[in-house]
């Protein structure tokens, strides 16, 4: 599980660097957003007090994200990482 929380951050951080950066992702940065897998399994990450086994995650995740986006990861992350993924991939094939 530690290891889809940490493939799910380094998706975020991934879009977040070619969104700031107005460009297509490489290839291997298309290879990080793929493994994005959303929370739901994960979602004691954004507990008020995580699991202490959890909470060096937790805190990066909170660290990654941006205070009015803690709110909705739950729901807008993954529709976020997906629809700019469709977008990169429809980029790639034309």
């Amino acid at each position: 599980m530690k290891q889809k929380a940490q493939a799910n951050l380094a998706a975020i951080r991934s879009l977040k660097t070619i969104e700031a950066e107005a460009r297509p992702a490489t290839q291997e940065e298309k290879a990080v957003l793929v493994k994005y897998t959303g929370w739901g399994a994960l979602s004691n990450l954004f507990a008020l007090y995580p699991p202490h086994d959890w909470r060096a995650i937790a805190d990066e995740l909170k660290g990654a994200l941006a205070d009015n986006e803690i709110g909705g990861v739950l729901k807008v992350a993954p529709s976020k990482i997906v629809g700019r993924m469709e977008e990169m991939m429809a980029g790639a094939k034309e």
